[in-house]
């Protein structure tokens, strides 16, 4: 969502460019993160998008336009909020245009499958024991406990 937000930010200051809009271009935005992100063109996720709509930016002000990008709270009843986030969902989900893919995006799915494969292990190790046993509290190896306590289910036993 991230990258795409930004994406949002971009085509929104480019329209107003191509439409040579008079006096003012303000861009809502629900994006906190993405808002800090526009502030700076450091390395990291979103730094061609960042670096994109700070071109776009400055090349409005030299027409004499103010640009503002204006926070606003998510799903608070601003107008077109709900339809920007539809389209961003949406655009996160694509993969990646002409080979090119970003940070963010390899993150989120770097995270993705770090989390398929721990429920994949988690479910391959307790598969193996019995219903009863896999909602039983086990301390580990080096430590002894009350056998009362070990054999009592894992929220009893905490």
């Amino acid at each position: 969502m991230f990258d795409a937000e930004l994406h949002g930010v971009c085509s929104a200051l480019e329209i107003a460019e191509r439409l040579e809009c008079d006096g003012r271009a303000t861009v809502f935005l629900d994006s906190q993160a993405a808002i800090r992100r526009l502030q700076h063109t450091e390395p990291g996720p979103g730094q061609e998008l960042a670096m994109r709509a700070q071109a776009t930016a400055r090349r409005l002000q030299t027409q004499q336009v103010e640009v503002t990008i204006q926070w606003v709270p998510g799903h608070a009843g601003v107008e077109g909020n709900e339809r920007a986030d539809k389209a961003a969902k949406k655009a996160a989900a694509r993969p990646a245009e002409e080979g090119e893919i970003s940070l963010a995006h390899v993150r989120r799915r770097v995270t993705e499958k770090c989390s398929a494969q721990g429920e994949k292990w988690l479910e391959e190790k307790l598969g193996k024991r019995s219903r009863k046993a896999q909602k039983a509290y086990r301390p580990a190896n080096e430590m002894k406990q009350d056998s009362v306590v070990a054999a009592a289910l894992r929220k009893v036993a905490s």
